[in-house]
């Protein structure tokens, strides 16, 4: 499984690997998709604007916090074909 390929225009996020192992894509300070592996015990902050994608290696859990912009998401690529926004059933 991975996550669509977003940015956000106000949120930041962190994200810490309790269990498992995932690839994150994160866009650099030149604006090229770098390719980084997280196993539990570490994580990693997107900044605004910054394109990124999550790609699941192993099944995995992992503790996500923000800002609390649900509606901040820029979707320029996903597998399921949602739309940019939030996605209301995603936070019922």
């Amino acid at each position: 499984n991975k996550s669509s390929l977003q940015w956000h225009d106000r949120k930041i996020e962190a994200n810490y690997v309790i269990a498992g192992e995932a690839e994150v894509l994160l866009e650099d300070d030149e604006n090229i998709l770098q390719s980084h592996i997280f196993k539990a015990g570490s994580g990693w902050v997107v900044p605004v604007k910054r394109k990124h994608r999550v790609i699941a290696i192993t099944d995995y859990t992992a503790l996500e916090v923000s800002t609390p912009h649900l509606d901040d998401v820029v979707r320029f690529e996903d597998d399921a074909e949602r739309p940019s926004g939030k996605i209301d059933s995603e936070h019922e």
